[in-house]
């Protein structure tokens, strides 16, 4: 029975590990396209159904981080602690996507390529 619950523990650090280098890559990738979205000039298309989802997104991702930090401050686990953070960025992550849209809605482009590049800043300091 000991030895059923040491692998547990363990993989529970190597599934955190999978998901934070996942992310690192993710945001890598977001950086490039943010950055070349500011060199090339891009133009951001929206609708109003993409800022509908992102309340939405907003308000659906604030439940679930009230609800999994109340989980973890009761079983104090390293997977709801790090599920606990991932929904608090994506409150943030789509709460400047949200101003993005609004902004291209007012002819400011560029600010989605600002965006992008804190996003993926952000995604990589919050994975340390």
């Amino acid at each position: 029975m000991k030895i059923i619950i040491l692998a547990i523990g363990k993989s529970e650090y190597i599934f955190s590990l999978l998901i934070s280098i996942s992310m690192i890559i993710i945001s890598i990738k977001l950086l490039i396209d943010a950055v070349a979205s500011l060199v090339f000039k891009n133009e951001l298309y929206y609708s109003i159904y993409l800022i509908i989802v992102c309340i939405i997104t907003i308000i659906v991702k604030l439940c679930l981080f009230i609800y999994t930090n109340k989980l973890n401050k009761k079983f104090n686990n390293i997977l709801l602690k790090a599920n606990t953070k991932d929904h608090f960025n994506d409150c943030i992550v789509t709460s400047f996507t949200l101003i993005s849209i609004i902004l291209a809605s007012k002819g400011i482009y560029w600010f989605d390529g600002i965006v992008g590049t804190g996003i993926a800043i952000w995604i990589c300091y919050s994975r340390n």
